[in-house]
């Protein structure tokens, strides 16, 4: 019996490494068969982290594929079992995954159920990149929900913890927006367009004159509009950053 149960061991393990291998050659498909195999095998055994090891990485195939819907119900899976059999660090993995891969099907109000309970499980040992990344999409999905309160909540966690990262200075100026506080939404755009000018960005610079520009349009003073988007279009041209470009004469053509 022994030699049986290492038999099927091997066998998961063997299984795993092959789906592994077909995942990073892009046989996406071919590895999620692998895959189920063997979360089969260590089902059997009765192995739960080997079993979560491999729901994990099948997760992750489908993530990597593109097949979010499916990835999303993996991680699911995954986390229900975490949870169940005090898996710590994969209730942790799954709450992110959850979080980045419903904020890419565009469920912002998923994405804040997943991204709130990871964020307290990393919020006193999470690294600071890490921290300032969740907050900041935390706020972004709160703003999609019209939660407002926390999206301006959370931007300012973003900002507090790196103050000099302009995408976290942009967010934050979107929560004072969306909250109707033009002048601190003004005065964060600016703060982050000085960031992309010390950093030499000019695709971040076109953009926060864009942002700016937008912000203008909305209360209607088109006269600081205009002088925006003049700034914008003329980093475009110089740069030829086609993304920005693209935007500043949608709202040229307003």
């Amino acid at each position: 019996a022994a030699e049986r149960q290492d038999d099927q061991e091997n066998l998961g393990k063997g299984n795993l490494a092959l789906a592994n291998t077909f995942s990073d050659m892009g046989a996406y498909e071919k590895a999620s068969d692998y895959y189920q195999r063997a979360i089969d095998n260590f089902e059997a055994l009765g192995k739960k982290r080997e079993k979560a090891n491999a729901i994990q990485a099948l997760g992750y195939n489908y993530s990597n594929s593109n097949q979010f819907s499916k990835s999303i119900s993996t991680f699911e899976t995954l986390l229900k079992l975490a949870i169940s059999e005090s898996l710590y660090s994969y209730i942790s993995s799954a709450q992110e995954q959850l979080f980045l891969d419903n904020i890419k099907v565009n469920n912002a109000a998923q994405a804040t159920k997943y991204g709130l309970s990871y964020y307290e499980r990393i919020k006193d040992k999470g690294n600071s990149a890490t921290l300032s990344n969740t907050t900041r999409n935390l706020a972004l999905q709160f703003i999609k929900t019209g939660d407002n309160k926390n999206a301006l909540k959370f931007a300012n966690i973003s900002v507090s913890i790196d103050g000099q990262n302009s995408m976290s200075l942009e967010t934050l100026a979107k929560a004072y927006a969306a909250n109707d506080n033009n002048s601190k939404a003004i005065e964060s755009f600016e703060k982050a367009l000085e960031s992309n000018e010390r950093k030499r960005n000019p695709e971040g610079m076109a953009r926060n004159y864009n942002q700016m520009a937008e912000l203008a349009i909305d209360r209607g003073d088109l006269r600081v509009a205009s002088n925006n988007l003049a700034k914008a279009e003329s980093i475009g041209i110089e740069r030829n950053t086609r993304i920005t470009l693209l935007d500043t004469y949608r709202m040229l053509a307003l």
